[in-house]
């Protein structure tokens, strides 16, 4: 799974604190597990029998919850899903693709696929879909990624989960000499999608200090994430985990 691109926003948006004071830290989330480039289905159809037994009914065909590009574009989140007072982020911070993490060291050393995990760059994704907002007050901001990832399922939350506890706490120090350090925590979470989980992160780097959360949830073959920055209220940022999830499996219905 994707969230944002974590290394990127991060670096970005604390050298912003260093010189404007004001900022905060994204993150993302990759599939943990090797997700294949063809979409989990099966055809199982029942075997004739004599003409004497009635014919059992064929068992259906699960659908491949996949969805394309023009799908996945038309359920990311607008202003008015979030509410009164929110509009397109206009800082340009997220959606950055260009990173000097790519070659980036770690401490400890292990830490790197908990990295990578978040990080999301090698998502094998079919889709995808990316949007960010912000108030008017520029207190707060919200980047929403859908990937649709043949193959994906429940299991690469929860193999994402394992990965974080395994690694609370590393130093990521990049190419161009910037050092992060990230404190991580994970839980899942019932009540959204096929799987979902709420991820909290603290970015500290040159003693500024940067907390953001997260909600991932796998909905069918697609992965939800959103990044909030500045929320003082958790149940606001699950609120809007609700209503993106019910767009995606709108979808699927």
């Amino acid at each position: 799974m994707r969230v944002a691109r974590m290394a990127v926003f991060t670096v970005v948006l604390l050298a912003s604190v260093t010189t404007a004071g004001c900022g905060s830290s994204g993150t993302g989330q990759a599939n943990p597990s090797t997700a294949t480039n063809t979409p989990a289905t099966t055809a199982a159809l029942a075997t004739p029998t004599e003409t004497s037994k009635p014919t059992p009914t064929p068992t259906p065909t699960p659908v491949v919850l996949n969805l394309t590009q023009a799908q996945v574009t038309a359920v990311l989140l607008t202003a008015p899903d979030l509410g009164t007072g929110w509009g397109p982020d206009t800082s340009g911070m997220f959606g950055n693709n260009s990173s000097s993490s790519n070659g980036a060291k770690y401490n400890p050393a292990s830490c790197a696929a908990a990295a990578a995990a978040l990080d999301g760059a090698g998502t094998p994704s079919s889709a995808t879909g990316e949007v960010s907002f912000e108030t008017t007050d520029t207190t707060k901001l919200l980047d929403e990624t859908i990937d649709s990832v043949p193959g994906s399922t429940a299991d690469d939350l929860t193999k994402l989960l394992d990965i974080i506890s395994a690694c609370p706490k590393f130093t990521e120090t990049d190419t161009d000499g910037t050092v992060v350090s990230y404190e991580m925590t994970g839980a899942a979470l019932n009540g959204l999608g096929d799987a979902a989980a709420t991820l909290h992160i603290v970015a500290t780097s040159a003693g500024v200090t940067i907390p953001e959360d997260a909600v991932l949830v796998q909905v069918g073959e697609e992965q939800v994430g959103l990044v909030c920055l500045g929320f003082d209220n958790p149940a606001a940022l699950l609120n809007i985990a609700r209503t993106a999830t019910a767009k995606v499996t709108g979808l699927h219905a």
